[in-house]
């Protein structure tokens, strides 16, 4: 379609059929394809630097909005990017006049609905006294206006130190960054209630009980994440159902893996990225390597590693997709958990014994027990809540984290995000795949469909 002398082309909105009016921001593309987006599938940006620099040629309301005749290819097809603006649905038209009259239209049937109604999520809440209170139900919340295309199934676990609008953000993040992979089955994530710092990031050092409590919590999270699990099994999504657990988050996927039955069927793949959570806890051949010195000071140990070889038994559940962990030596809030590991226990919270083994009462006198009031309250590992005390509140680690620790851990298909992403040393890196921009973080994202079995 050319335009010449008194032609001018519009868009619009027609047939609005909500109280809500749709709008929609149009760019020029600088071609038919995603290019813009993965940057050709390597480092090379051209296309989406090429992209960034087309600016919004205009706003479609319900009124006429005029397009340029320069950006109409009078010869071939001419190419626009849709950027949603406000939800509704009605009719997009492109309009051509000629002197102020109407002399053709071409128009398509639009639907423009907020994220929310893309996915679901299950929200937790915690007492002050940090039990975790969970719903009877395993139901995700959330208006599933979208209709997914498969019955694939990702869920998210986010870390620890998360507002409550940033769990919401990074989880919508995923979702945008699957979706623009070819993504198109379920997307939930797992709201736990997890304890936020500050907004200047106060260090651990200064305020290590704060993680440390978000971890009880975690633990206690992992076991409605089983139910979670469990009730999907029974469900079109059995053997369909995916796991992304970030940092913290792979205290509450392990502990709820821990929890399953041996049968298999609750997962296809576990995805730890980044997690915060021993690599004894699953391998002990790896090395003794914590650093217990700190500022010149010796720490200890002064425990013995109760959670040595905690989730080892997760390394043989059934996964026909395998356990991934994607980890980065040089990964900033991993040595932050280091720090906090050799501060524990925590006040208030003791141990007396061997520092090499843990042989409680009635063949030994080894003893975690805490402070309550004006005496003192005896640790038992086999009751539940109290071994989520030890291990989140008084037990060290002997290795480093899962997810910074060098090498191989069994039962783990290992990718090195230094090596392969360039995952760095900066507090960015332990979150960047959330945090920066989507032509930049494609290639991790493709590896996430790759592993899930979903490309």
């Amino acid at each position: 379609m050319g335009f010449s002398s008194g032609h001018r082309g519009f868009f619009k909105f027609e047939n609005i059929t909500t109280e809500l009016k749709p709008e929609i921001n149009i760019f020029e593309a600088v071609d038919e394809t995603l290019h813009y987006l993965d940057g050709m599938g390597s480092n090379n940006h051209s296309y989406s630097l090429k992209q960034l620099k087309k600016e919004k040629l205009v706003t479609v309301t319900g009124n006429d909005s005029f397009i340029s005749a320069q950006y109409i290819n009078p010869s071939d097809k001419s190419y626009f990017i849709f950027e949603g603006k406000n939800e509704g649905k009605g009719d997009l038209a492109l309009v051509l006049k000629i002197n102020g009259k109407e002399i053709c239209k071409t128009k398509i049937e639009m639907t423009l609905r907020g994220i929310e109604k893309y996915y679901q999520k299950w929200t937790l809440s915690a007492t002050d006294d940090d039990i975790v209170q969970m719903p009877s139900s395993y139901e995700p919340n959330g208006d599933l206006e979208y209709k997914p295309k498969t019955d694939d199934y990702v869920i998210y676990v986010h870390g620890w130190r998360m507002l409550p609008g940033e769990k919401k953000r990074w989880a919508e993040t995923m979702f945008k960054r699957l979706w623009w992979q070819g993504y198109r089955g379920y997307f939930s994530y797992l709201d736990w209630p997890t304890l936020w710092v500050n907004s200047d990031y106060v260090s651990l050092l200064s305020n290590p009980e704060n993680f440390d409590r978000s971890e009880y919590r975690a633990y206690q999270t992992g076991k409605y994440l089983a139910g979670i699990l469990s009730d999907l099994k029974n469900s079109p999504h059995g053997g369909k159902v995916r796991i992304l657990a970030h940092s913290m988050g792979n205290t509450v996927a392990g502990e709820a893996i821990r929890q399953l039955p041996d049968d298999g069927g609750y997962l296809l793949t576990y995805i730890a990225t980044q997690p915060a959570v021993s690599a004894h806890a699953y391998d002990n051949t790896l090395p003794n390597d914590a650093p217990f010195l700190f500022n010149g000071i010796n720490y200890g140990p002064d425990t013995p590693e109760v959670l040595e070889n905690y989730f080892v038994n997760n390394r043989w559940k059934m996964f026909p997709g395998g356990m991934f962990r994607y980890f980065n030596i040089k990964d900033p809030a991993l040595k932050g958990w280091e720090k906090n590991n050799f501060l524990k226990p925590d006040n208030n919270y003791h141990y007396i014994g061997n520092e090499i083994s843990y042989t409680p009462a009635p063949a030994g006198t080894d003893r975690f027990f805490k402070d309550i009031g004006n005496g003192e309250k005896d640790l038992t590992f086999n009751i539940e809540l109290e071994r989520y005390e030890i291990l989140s509140r008084c037990v060290e680690s002997r290795s480093k984290t899962l997810g910074s620790v060098s090498g191989h851990v069994s039962g783990f298909y290992d990718t090195d995000l230094n090596d392969k992403f360039e995952f760095g040393s900066k507090d960015y890196d332990h979150s960047r795949q959330f945090m920066s921009n989507i032509i930049r973080e494609w290639p991790y994202w493709n590896l996430f469909m790759i592993n899930c079995m979903l490309k």
